[in-house]
């Protein structure tokens, strides 16, 4: 499971027990057509976090290349 927040990353500071989130840091059309496509394995991922997460501190992130088809 993936929680998928849009808009502002401080929403998910109640969070911290999810498995895993991500964070868009926008909410219209663009970011959530991505989100889908990285959640899918067909763009990548990759960000580090600009504010502290949860239990996530400053500078932690994730770096995944898309699926090679």
């Amino acid at each position: 499971m993936v929680a998928t927040l849009f808009g502002n990353p401080y929403a998910s500071h109640g969070l911290s027990d999810l498995p895993a989130i991500l964070l868009t840091y926008d909410f219209y059309d663009r970011p959530e057509a991505s989100a889908v496509r990285a959640l899918a394995g067909e763009a990548a991922i990759g960000g580090k976090l600009r504010s502290p997460c949860g239990v996530f501190p400053v500078g932690h992130g994730l770096e995944r290349a898309a699926k090679q088809p």
